[in-house]
C-alpha cells in the first residue's frame, strides 16, 4: 500500500512538472530565434547591378558555360571589388563564372547597366598665327628680308623666309611702344611700316612687301592681330601728311 502511494505522488509530480517545462520551452523560443536572427549576416548589393542578374541564372538553373559564354559577349569589364567577390560567394555563384567576371577585356561598347565611357577628345591644336607678305627693315646700307611674323603664346617671332639663323624672338614684356606709320589720302590713311620699340635694343620696323604697288594688306593684318594679342600694349598711328 505504500508503495503505491509513493508511485501515485510521483506520478502527480511529473504531471505538474510537464506543463511547466513546456511553458519555459515556448517562453525561450522567441529568444532563441532572435539570437538566430541578430546573428545572420544583413543581405547587401553588389556595386555592379549585373551582377544581380549572374546571381538570378544562377539561382534559374543555368548551365554554368551557358552563363560563362554571356559573360564573355560583354564589353565592359567587371570591376570585382572584395564587397563583390563576397556577395557572389554567398549566393553560391560557382568559381568558373567568377573567373569568367573577371576575364572580361577592356571596353569598347557599353554593356548592359552601365554607360559607355567617354571617349577621349584629342584637344585641337591651333597652328600659330602668321603674318606673311612682310619685310624686316634692317637699315639703308643692309637688304631687307622678307618672311613672317608669327604670334606664338607668349613671345613674337619674326621667320626669316630664307634663312633660319635670322630668325628673331621679340617678348611682349620688353616692348616699350609700338607705332604704326601712315600717310594721309583721299581715301583715308594708306599704312605702310609697323615699328616695335622694346626698352632694351634695336627697334624693330616691319614695312608691306606691296607697298611698292600700293598694298598694305600685310600691315593691316598685323596691327589687328596685335590689338586682339595685346590689347593692353598701346599702338599708336602716326599719319603723315
Amino acid at each position: 500500500m505504500r508503495t503505491f502511494t509513493l508511485v501515485v505522488m510521483a506520478g502527480i509530480g511529473v504531471a505538474l512538472a510537464g506543463p511547466t517545462l513546456a511553458q519555459e520551452s515556448q517562453e525561450s523560443a522567441p529568444a532563441q530565434q532572435a539570437v538566430v536572427q541578430q546573428q545572420a549576416p544583413p543581405p547587401f548589393s553588389p556595386s555592379d547591378p549585373r551582377l544581380q542578374q549572374i546571381v538570378q541564372l544562377v539561382q534559374a538553373g543555368l548551365s554554368e558555360s551557358l552563363i560563362a559564354e554571356s559573360i564573355q559577349k560583354e564589353k565592359v569589364p567587371y570591376s570585382l571589388t572584395p564587397h563583390d567577390l563576397l556577395y557572389l560567394k554567398q549566393n553560391r555563384v560557382p568559381e568558373s563564372i567568377i573567373a569568367a567576371l573577371l576575364a572580361v577585356e577592356a571596353p569598347t561598347s557599353p554593356g548592359p547597366g552601365r554607360q559607355a565611357a567617354a571617349p577621349e577628345v584629342t584637344p585641337t591644336v591651333v597652328p600659330p598665327k602668321g603674318i606673311d607678305g612682310l619685310i624686316l627693315k634692317t637699315g639703308s646700307f643692309r637688304k631687307n628680308l622678307p618672311g613672317t611674323l608669327v604670334f606664338l603664346d607668349d613671345a613674337i617671332e619674326w621667320r626669316d623666309a630664307s634663312d633660319a639663323t635670322g630668325n628673331i624672338t621679340i617678348y611682349p614684356a620688353g616692348v616699350k611702344k609700338v607705332e604704326l606709320k601712315c600717310r594721309a589720302q583721299a581715301t583715308g590713311p594708306f599704312c605702310y611700316e609697323f615699328e616695335i620699340d622694346v626698352n632694351k635694343g634695336d627697334s624693330f620696323k616691319f614695312e608691306d612687301a606691296e607697298k611698292a604697288v600700293g598694298g598694305n594688306r600685310a600691315i593691316l593684318a598685323l596691327r589687328d592681330a596685335w590689338k586682339q594679342k595685346y590689347p593692353r600694349i598701346p599702338l599708336s598711328e602716326k599719319v603723315k601728311k
